[in-house]
Order: structure tokens, then C-alpha cells, then sequence
């Protein structure tokens, strides 16, 4: 994950390996919240697909890291909604169960 990759990207890589459970795939996992950790949520359905992909890992942690790293990012993504609940509403967000 060194090159400069986009936000969907990484969420698709991310969907890709979420329901795995093999040493590659949950070092995977990791690196993807890593990365998109340090990005700004794109205003398009990729940030309601980070979204499901968050719960599903929360749901499903392998480990401690993974459930304090999906932790701090729903917590990231709830103040990204939340700072923006007044504007105008994105339409891939419609219907998504996202908070805000």
C-alpha cells in the first residue's frame, strides 16, 4: 500500500478480504484501516461501503487491534456525518443507515 491508491479502492480491497480469517487477509485488514484511517471520507457511496465494512468487522473482530482500530473509525466516520448534518444530503447516502 506504499503507491498513492484512492479511498474506494482501498474500501474495495478492504471488502475483499473482510470475511477471511487467514494470516494474510487480517494483516490485510489492518493495513487498508491503517491507510484509510488517514484519509478524508470521500463525499460518495465509497464512504457508505467504508461504513458497512466498519460494522462488519466490529461484528466480526479477529483481534483487539482490529476491534480498537474499527472502534476509533466509526467513532471518526460518526463526527464526519455529524459536522455535516446540516448540508445538503448525499444521495449514495440515502437509505445506507449511516448516522446523521
Amino acid at each position: 500500500m506504499s503507491s498513492p491508491v484512492s479511498f474506494r479502492s482501498i474500501v474495495g480491497a478492504l471488502c475483499a478480504v473482510r470475511n477471511k480469517f487467514d494470516a494474510d487477509s487480517i494483516e490485510q485488514q489492518h493495513a487498508c484501516l491503517e491507510h484509510l484511517s488517514r484519509l478524508t471520507f470521500p463525499r460518495n457511496e465509497a464512504t457508505a461501503q467504508y461504513h458497512d465494512n466498519l460494522l462488519f468487522l466490529a461484528a466480526h473482530p479477529h483481534d483487539p487491534e482490529l476491534e480498537r482500530r474499527v472502534g476509533a473509525e466509526l467513532a471518526r466516520l460518526e463526527r464526519f456525518l455529524e459536522a455535516r448534518r446540516h448540508e445538503r444530503p448525499v444521495a449514495a447516502w440515502e437509505d445506507q443507515g449511516m448516522a446523521y
